[in-house]
């Protein structure tokens, strides 16, 4: 019987460390693409524009929604399926790259769709890292509980 229970609680063990191991992966890998495709989008307005203006509205176009959606992200958040949100953030920003990457080999990009795609990516962003932030905040509150 104590064998079972120790190699129950050891099978746990092992399913949690792959579940934060998921997590910093998947974490470290979103959040290094959003910041790669930040400065990269910024120094390709500035070099195909040489406007310092237009550089700083990507910059702009990257920190206001985050800004702004923060609190929005935090309410639907509390009340959506954090797991969901973030696994669908996620997917919605791998989605956005894949169609910017698509656009800008068939038809090139424009000024305005970099400004689209950076201000999408910023929101999308957001929500994923509020979701994170709520899932991890979450799961403290239970084993506190427990």
């Amino acid at each position: 019987m104590e064998s079972l229970r120790i190699q129950l609680q050891n099978e746990k063990s092992n399913q949690e460390l792959k579940n934060i191991c998921l997590y910093v992966i998947g974490k470290t890998i979103s959040i290094f693409g959003s910041s790669i495709y930040s400065f990269a989008s910024g120094l390709y307005v500035l070099q195909i524009t040489g406007s310092a203006l237009n550089f700083a509205i990507t910059l702009i176009l990257g920190t206001i929604p985050m800004i702004v959606m923060n609190p929005f992200a935090g309410v639907i958040a509390d009340k959506v399926d954090k797991k969901k949100l973030v696994v669908c953030m996620d997917l919605l920003s791998g989605s956005l790259l894949i169609v910017t990457y698509i656009v800008s080999s068939n038809y090139g990009l424009n000024l305005f769709i970099i400004y689209a795609i950076t201000f999408l990516m910023s929101v999308f962003t957001t929500f994923f890292g509020i979701g994170l932030e709520a899932h991890r905040y979450q799961a403290k509150l239970i084993q506190r509980q427990l």
